[in-house]
């Protein structure tokens, strides 16, 4: 049995009460009880990887053998990595044949794709190094630090600068070339190195000149609440939209005079938000949602749905979210086992899920990815935020694990 992570909001936490509860039976032995809930907490949270492996688990456990394998030929089916080959809880259909294939499926999908290919490397370790942006005319790399507060830029000859240094964390960033603005999320968590208790849960956005790397504007967050600006995206008409994974609330700047308007909220069902992507006709914002899966907003209307998702494919667990062409997302999946660079096939109108299909997982420079950029038929992602060594009390891991900040870079097919 594998037990759920702990997440907020409406069905979201109705599910996250009946996961525990199931545990609770689990642990009592009391199996019956055990399927009832897992099935209600899964029920609750559709494709969710680890709520259908209990399921599983639940069925096996109360001689259904084949209702259980069929819930994990779906997880299999999903690209996941499991072993439940390894879990006395299947015990009962362990000689099954149709065991044997989906223990099988499990270790193909462990197995490397070996698609993506070093961009470059900063060295600096131990930045959790999150967002990346790139400017199209100057041809440089922007890579934040979480750890540091800072901005690291790499030009084309591969010579480093330090763009700008923050008391706070940088998350995403996005480059407006047109207007010659660079955009970047700052928010205090602990896992910054000038971290102060009194700025906990205190966010901005920072509007910096490409062309002199000075600070031009900083719009704040909200006085009241908790607030961590995660991701941006800007329109074609510079407008900016900013995710707040802990309010939740995408937040816009816009308008013929935005800095009188300042951060303009827009609620939705969220709960946790995430990566942010407008269509082609910039008529629908995409959002990331790590707990629900992606959310369409209709910009006129401010309408926000989840898209469904076929059967035997997950679309939880999604960082960063960027628009690649006509009906195409790219998500980073860091919430999965394993993790993986996705592309996401909307259907009619963009407004439903046609298919997922795995660019790259588990390759040997994955360690912990983070956000990434779209830069014609290129996505570069950064795939060595090393966010698991720090934990949630922010402290300096061995420095022997520390890794440099490594991009990685993906061709999309012609």
């Amino acid at each position: 049995m594998l037990i759920a992570a702990s997440l907020s909001g409406d069905e979201v936490a109705d599910s996250r009460r009946l996961a525990r509860e199931a545990v609770q039976a689990y642990q009592a032995k009391n199996f019956a009880l055990y399927l009832e809930k897992s099935r209600a907490a899964s029920d609750l949270r559709a494709n969710h990887p680890t709520l259908l492996y209990n399921l599983a688990s639940a069925l096996a456990l109360n001689g259904r053998g084949q209702e259980a394998l069929d819930v994990l030929d779906s997880i299999a089916a999903m690209g996941m990595v499991l072993e439940p080959g390894k879990d006395d809880d299947f015990a009962s259909i362990r000689n099954s044949p149709r065991f044997a294939d989906v223990v099988e499926v499990f270790a193909r999908n462990a197995r490397p794709t070996s698609r993506a290919a070093k961009a470059f490397t900063i060295d600096r370790r131990g930045i959790i190094s999150e967002g990346l942006a790139f400017d199209p005319k100057s041809g440089r790399f922007f890579v934040s630090s979480v750890r540091n507060g800072a901005i690291h830029a790499r030009d084309r000859k591969g010579r480093l600068s330090t763009v700008i240094d923050h008391q706070w964390g940088i998350f995403g960033m996005a480059v407006d070339a047109k207007r010659r603005r660079l955009w970047a999320t700052t928010s205090a968590i602990e896992q910054n190195e000038n971290f102060r208790k009194e700025d906990a849960g205190h966010a901005a956005v920072l509007e910096i000149d490409l062309d002199t790397d000075k600070l031009i504007r900083r719009w704040s967050a909200p006085e009241e609440g908790h607030h961590l600006f995660g991701d941006l995206t800007v329109a074609r008409n510079g407008d900016v939209y900013v995710s707040d994974s802990a309010s939740p609330v995408i937040y816009a700047i816009r308008g013929p005079r935005p800095e009188a308007r300042g951060l303009i909220p827009m609620p939705g069902p969220f709960s946790s938000l995430q990566g942010l992507a407008l269509s082609p006709d910039e008529t629908m914002l995409y959002a990331a949602d790590y707990a629900k899966g992606i959310f369409a907003i209709d910009l006129a209307t401010g309408d926000a749905h989840v898209l469904a998702v076929p059967r035997n494919e997950t679309l939880l667990g999604v960082d960063g979210l960027y628009a690649a062409g006509k009906g195409i997302l790219v998500g980073t999946q860091n919430g999965t086992t394993p993790q993986r660079v996705i592309r996401i096939r909307l259907g009619p109108h963009g407004l439903g899920i046609a298919g997922v299909d795995a660019l790259a997982s588990n390759e040997s420079g994955f360690d912990d990815i983070t956000l990434g950029v779209v830069a014609g038929n290129v996505f570069y992602f950064n795939a060595a935020g090393q966010w698991s060594l720090f934990g949630d009390d922010g402290k300096m891991p061995d420095a022997a694990k520390l890794k440099p900040a490594t991009v990685l870079r993906l061709k999309f097919e012609e």
